[in-house]
Formats: C-alpha cells, structure tokens, sequence
C-alpha cells in the first residue's frame, strides 16, 4: 500500500451540535504509544502484552482560520479579534480525516475517525521575504486519548473518494455545518467533472475541446446565493463561460447568512 495525499481535516468539540473543517490538510502525521509488560520464567518470556496508552496526530494545515482556532484551543473572540488567555482550555472532541491510497495499482481512499482528542498550539515560524518565496502552514498537535470502553480510533477503506469524505462529514457532523452553504448540483454542460459532483468536494478538474460550456450550479438551501466566477469575469447560473488555451479557474461561492463555502473546477481546454 503506498500513501499518496491527506485531505479533509475535520474537528468536532463534545457537546457541539455540528463540527469544522480544519482548513486544507499539508500534512498529518500519527504517533502511537503503546504501554507492554513481559513476564519471564524458565529463561524465556512466558507471558507478554501491549495495549494503546496514548496518541499523537501533528497537523499541518493550509489555513486554520481565526474561528477555527477559538473553536480547537478555548481561545475568546472579542470584536473580531482572537484573544489567547493562559487559563484557556482546548476542549476534547472528535477528529477525522482521509488518505489516499494504493493498494496493487487501483486508489482506494482510507478514512481515520479518531474518538478523543484535545489540541494543542503548534510551534510558529515566520521570515521575512528573500529571493524565494516560502509557504508558511498553520501547526497543531491532537493528544489521543482511549474512551471508556477502550476505543480510540476506527478507519475504513473506500473505493471512492465521495464515501471517505461521508465517513468524515458523519463522523464530525460537518454536513450539519455546511449544508446551508452547499450546492445541490453542479454541472459544465457534458462536460465530465473529476471526481463526480458531490457537495462534500470542494475541487474538480475537467476537459474540454470547446471554446465555451454552459455552467449551471444550484445552492442547496433555496436561500444561499451563489456567486459563479471564470477568472476575473463573472459568469450566470446556466449562461456559457468563455475558456482560454490552457487550465481556467472557476470558482463557485455559495453564501447562506454568515455560512459560505467555495468550490473550484480547474478546467483545462486543449488547444484546437
């Protein structure tokens, strides 16, 4: 099984009715303590035994946004403004997220739902501009902790990436959160989008040989608006974009109150 990518980062605090998307997720690496004891006798080991004592999961992300990090570290939000108190309190909740793999030369994608965590700050690291240009990711660390009954993690493998996201969407009940800021469908004409529409996916590639394509996309809640941009120009639900030779951006911008969720297709036209 090869690794190749880690998506879709999920945070839901206990006792919160839906949780949140932890930005875009660079990197997430797992660290597991397991507590053993051997029992000798007859010179050899007569009995042995292991079991989960503690995790670690260290998080890099895109963008945690402000809040976000009120949510995940107890900090407070003052008019707009993030304070970070020393009596601040990350509270516990649950964490979720995928990968994808391959297993024998086919992608499978493998969702990890982990039952008790609690964050903690990640170390910063800021410089100034030179002669190249560095991305900075935002840093946390998950403690995992066992539940009650003993368990500390589940995981399932998919055959397609719209199950791996459900499986995180249920298990942080992200759908609950984003629903009202969701598309319902979205479409470039005949034109295949890659993957398949599904309103947990946010990015899509597609190809196309024609000048223009029709783009329809339609918010879930029927009081969302939804903004459609091809680059700078803006386009209408079910009006044609005009494509340039090479990969186009379309970005779709769904708005629902304070709730707003964007999707990107990058759409490549060959050249004729």
């Amino acid at each position: 099984m090869a690794k190749i990518g880690a998506k879709y980062p999920a945070f839901k605090p206990n006792g919160a009715d839906h949780g949140i998307v932890l930005g875009k997720l660079n990197k997430a690496s797992v660290n597991i303590t397991m507590a053993s004891g051997e029992l000798a006798g007859d010179d050899q080991i007569a009995e042995s035994y292991s079991e989960f004592y503690k995790g670690q999961i260290a998080l890099d992300s895109t963008n945690i946004s402000d809040d976000d990090a009120v949510v995940v570290f107890g900090h407070t939000a003052e008019n707009g403004r993030v304070v970070c108190n020393a009596g601040d309190s990350a509270p516990e909740g649950r964490f979720s997220y995928y990968r994808t793999v391959m297993v024998n030369g086919v992608k499978k994608f493998k969702a990890f739902g982990y039952h008790r965590t609690r964050a903690q700050l990640g170390n910063e690291e800021d410089q100034t501009k030179g002669s190249s240009i560095t991305f900075a990711t935002d840093s946390l660390t998950l403690d995992v902790m066992a539940l009650d009954n003993g368990v500390w993690r589940e995981y399932e493998t998919y055959d397609n990436e719209a199950d791996a996201i459900a499986f995180v969407n249920e298990f942080c009940s992200i759908n609950e959160a984003n629903s009202s800021a969701a598309l319902a469908s979205l479409s470039l004409g005949t034109v295949e989008l890659v993957p398949a529409f599904n309103p947990g996916i946010t990015e899509y590639h597609a190809t196309t040989t024609n000048a223009t394509n029709t783009v329809t996309a339609e918010a879930a809640d029927e009081d969302a608006t939804v903004t459609i941009t091809n680059g700078a120009n803006t386009v209408s639900s079910g009006s044609a974009a005009t494509w340039a030779t090479g990969v186009n951006t379309l970005t779709i911008t769904v708005v629902n109150g304070t709730a707003s969720k964007a999707y990107t297709v990058l759409v490549t036209k060959a050249s004729a």
